[in-house]
């Protein structure tokens, strides 16, 4: 037991003495607004009772000092706990938000809030395509891909402590083909119906 507790203290001890490495996944961030615009997007505010069907979801961002997450279910999709970020730049397909929450480590607990939580998490639909730097890379989000910025639990205001960007999933081809080949079979009965 004592070997825990000095090993949390100093756990707690090289996290104060490292803030530099709190900003690193795009490195200096003033708050969610000036992120997006700085990439060029437009963007209206969105409502988590708006969201439905699934989505393929990125993490964008983080500037926490506390370690925080994104997790659908109770299962962990993106987080910067010990300031490991290897997940971020990658997409996960086919997520349902409906289930989805933010959470930060503090005081040796997790606090988790759901994305229906406005003081916590700010929700943006953006209405240009957005481009930025991610990992090195230049990327580009479409119009329509929503933006979750998550704030943690010393509600600065920035929401900017944990940055998602999730893209409605596209309907794949197999079902469009399906669409039309109904449409033609109901096409072709009324015809066949209708001959005397």
């Amino acid at each position: 037991m004592r070997t825990k507790i000095t090993t949390l203290i100093l756990l707690f001890m090289l996290a104060s003495a490292v803030p530099a490495l709190a900003s690193s996944y795009p490195y200096n961030i003033s708050n969610l607004e000036a992120y997006i615009t700085n990439g060029g997007a437009t963007y209206t505010t969105y409502s988590a009772a708006d969201i439905s069907g699934t989505y393929d979801v990125t993490a964008l961002g983080w500037e926490a000092f506390l370690w925080s997450r994104f997790q659908v279910d109770g299962t962990t999709l993106f987080s910067n706990v010990l300031w490991n970020t290897a997940d971020f730049g990658t997409t996960v397909y086919d997520v349902d938000l409906a289930n989805a929450s933010f959470g930060s480590f503090y005081i040796f607990a997790w606090s988790d809030f759901g994305i229906d939580n406005t003081a916590h998490v700010k929700i943006y639909q953006l209405t240009s395509a957005w481009t930025g730097i991610l990992n090195g890379n230049d990327i580009t989000l479409a119009a329509g891909t929503l933006i979750l910025g998550y704030n943690d639990i010393n509600l600065g205001g920035d929401y900017d402590d944990l940055i998602i960007a999730a893209a409605p999933t596209p309907i794949p081809g197999a079902l469009w083909l399906l669409g039309t080949g109904m449409a033609g079979l109901l096409g072709l009965r009324r015809r066949l119906r209708n001959q005397p």
